[in-house]
C-alpha cells in the first residue's frame, strides 16, 4: 500500500488539444496565464536543449529512480517544489508536445510550481509523453520519461549536488 497522498490535477472534463492553437488557446484561457513571443524558446535553441538534456539524462543514469505508479510520479513531483526552494526565481525550459513548432515555453520554476496541477492538464494529464523540464543554464533539470507502462525519473541540480555547466553552450 502506497503511503502517499494522491495529488488530483484541477481538471473536470479532458483537454482536447490537437494542434499548437488549441495548445495556445489553453494556455491563455484554463490557466489564465497567455503565452506570448517572449515566452517562448527559439526553436532552434530547444531542439539543442532538448537534444543536450536527453544525451545528459541517457549517460547519467545514477540520477534516475524508475517508478511503477503513476500517482507516485505526481507525488514525487510535487515533492520537488519543497527541495527547490533556492532556484524558484530561475528560468526554466518547459518541453511540451508542440515545442518543435513553438519552442519550449520560459517560466520561472515557481511559477510552474504554483501552477503544476493545471500544467500538468495542459502538458500532458495522464504522462503519455516524458514531461522534461531543464534552466536555461542547464544547471538543474526534471525529467519523467515514460518506460512502456512506468515511468524513469530524472533529477539533476536540484540536491545539494552541483551538477552545474559552466562550459555549457546551447
Amino acid at each position: 500500500m502506497n503511503s502517499f497522498k494522491r495529488i488530483n490535477t484541477i481538471k473536470t472534463t479532458p483537454l482536447h488539444i490537437e494542434n499548437s492553437e488549441d495548445f495556445l488557446k489553453y494556455f491563455e484561457t484554463y490557466l489564465k496565464n497567455p503565452l506570448t513571443n517572449v515566452d517562448f524558446i527559439d526553436v532552434d535553441i530547444t531542439k539543442k536543449l532538448k537534444h543536450k538534456s536527453y544525451k545528459y539524462i541517457f549517460s547519467h543514469h545514477e540520477f534516475s529512480k524508475f517508478i511503477e505508479d503513476y500517482n507516485q510520479v505526481i507525488f514525487n513531483l510535487a515533492n520537488l517544489k519543497s527541495k527547490t526552494n533556492n532556484l524558484i526565481n530561475r528560468e526554466v525550459a518547459i518541453f511540451h508536445d508542440y515545442d518543435g513548432e513553438l519552442g519550449a515555453i520560459r517560466m520561472r520554476l515557481g511559477k510552474f510550481f504554483s501552477l503544476f496541477s493545471k500544467i500538468l492538464d495542459v502538458l500532458d494529464s495522464e504522462l503519455h509523453h516524458d514531461l522534461l523540464i531543464v534552466s536555461l543554464s542547464f544547471s538543474f533539470g526534471i525529467c519523467v520519461e515514460i518506460e512502456g507502462l512506468d515511468y524513469s525519473m530524472t533529477v539533476w541540480g536540484v540536491e545539494h549536488k552541483s551538477h552545474i555547466h559552466e562550459d555549457t553552450q546551447i
